[in-house]
């Protein structure tokens, strides 16, 4: 893996396929038996969960459902997303999926620092 960061619920990060080639497809028809992106991340998820919800002492899922992917084309690709994911954990607070953002989503009333309660009338 090249540049990654460790988020609460998600992880960026750059995963090189070493010595990668275009796969030509064999005799018997398949195209490769190496391991797919979707392989990688499926494993990477499971393994990793299983282990933090044991260190937690907790069940349940750890990692958002999907990933994103992205062919990097050169180095200046490259150095954009390392500067991405290095910025990532100062943006945390801002992320959509922050817990305290979907609080405020499913309870418009939650604020971080305080229960906002609606404006009432006058008192009788």
């Amino acid at each position: 893996m090249d540049t990654f960061a460790v988020m609460p619920n998600h992880v960026h990060g750059i995963v090189v396929f070493v010595g990668a080639l275009l796969a030509l497809p064999s005799h018997e028809g398949a195209a490769s038996s190496a391991p797919t992106l979707g392989d990688v991340m499926r494993a990477f998820k499971s393994l990793s969960a299983l282990r933090v919800n044991r260190r937690m002492m907790r069940t349940g899922r750890l990692w958002q459902r999907n990933y994103f992917e992205h062919v990097i084309r050169d180095e200046e690709d490259l150095n954009l997303i390392r500067q991405y994911i290095l910025g990532n954990p100062a943006r945390w607070e801002e992320d959509e999926n922050h817990p305290d953002r979907l609080r405020q989503a499913t309870c418009p009333s939650y604020s971080k620092r305080t229960m906002i309660r609606p404006k009432r009338g006058p008192t009788k």
